[in-house]
């Protein structure tokens, strides 16, 4: 199959999307050279100390103008349209500072590229059930409910870096070849579970805890799930904040029974509204 150009991918779009955004030609653009879509201003990728600039932080997405939407429906297209997706570079999809509209259907869905969205607004829902990819990343990111039951990442799953979720994530049964990284997140579903990860498997780590940047701790206000999760590594909570659901009834902040893994740390400021319960867990080295 032939390699189309970055020219071609986009009058591709165009065709089928048109008109399209600002932001939705320099995704279409920069997609097949694997290079990041800043939609707002750019950034030097290359220098990960940069500072991150007001007017790509999505809590000022308020401010943001149609320019930097992205459709949703033009994302899923990218990954299951087999010649859109033969024309993304192995780097995959990188989006930065845009507000996607419209609901994220990955569902079911085999991507050969990794995905990363960093610091986007995500209006909708995502649904990523059963997706299969190298690698998937919503750093900064601020979505409403997501949901990623049976995923199947080779890389890191990453919720990091100031990411926020109002509506909590769902990951059961999920399946990852690295770390789950969720430094620095926030996962709010104060009626249930934040973050409900029964029976995952994840081949590194897992982080929930306190990004590098001091004043970017990892939050969950709502009952967070490992029922049942193997992890190969650590499960790192340091200077976490767990906090129960507000509905009555409720009384776990870290629910962990028959969890598997070979460190668990819950120190430096770690702390939990609620209890936090290990019933029947295996844990291989320390619990500190």
């Amino acid at each position: 199959m032939a390699v189309l150009s970055s020219t071609s991918l986009e009058q591709m779009g165009s065709d089928r999307y048109a008109p399209l955004s600002e932001a939705e030609r320099l995704l279409l653009r920069k997609a097949s050279a694997g290079l990041t879509a800043f939609c707002g201003a750019e950034e030097d990728e290359n220098d990960p100390s940069s500072p991150r600039l007001e007017g790509n932080n999505p809590a000022n997405s308020a401010n943001w103008g149609a320019d930097r939407a992205v459709r949703a429906e033009l994302i899923r297209w990218l990954c299951v349209d087999q010649t859109a997706a033969a024309a993304i570079d192995p780097r995959g999809i990188k989006l930065c500072a845009a507000k996607v509209t419209g609901k994220l259907d990955l569902s079911y869905v085999t991507v050969a590229f990794p995905l990363s969205f960093e610091r986007c607004v995500f209006v909708e829902d995502a649904d990523l059930s059963y997706l299969k990819t190298p690698g998937l990343a919503f750093s900064g990111s601020h979505t409403k409910a997501v949901t990623a039951d049976g995923a199947n990442v080779a890389g890191d799953l990453s919720f990091d870096e100031g990411f926020v979720s109002d509506g909590g994530v769902r990951m059961l049964t999920a399946q990852i070849g690295a770390n789950l990284e969720c430094r620095g997140g926030t996962f709010q579903n104060r009626k249930d579970q934040a973050l409900w990860a029964d029976r995952v498997k994840i081949t590194g780590s897992a982080f929930l805890g306190r990004f590098a940047d001091p004043r970017i701790d990892f939050r969950a206000e709502g009952t967070v799930r490992l029922v049942g999760a193997q992890i190969g590594g650590v499960l790192d909570c340091t200077g976490g904040s767990f906090k129960k659901p507000e509905a009555q009834g409720q009384v776990f902040a870290l629910l962990c029974d028959r969890m598997k893994a070979g460190n668990v740390f819950l120190r430096d400021e770690f702390s939990a509204n609620g209890e936090v319960r290990m019933w029947g867990a295996e844990i291989a080295i320390n619990l500190v």
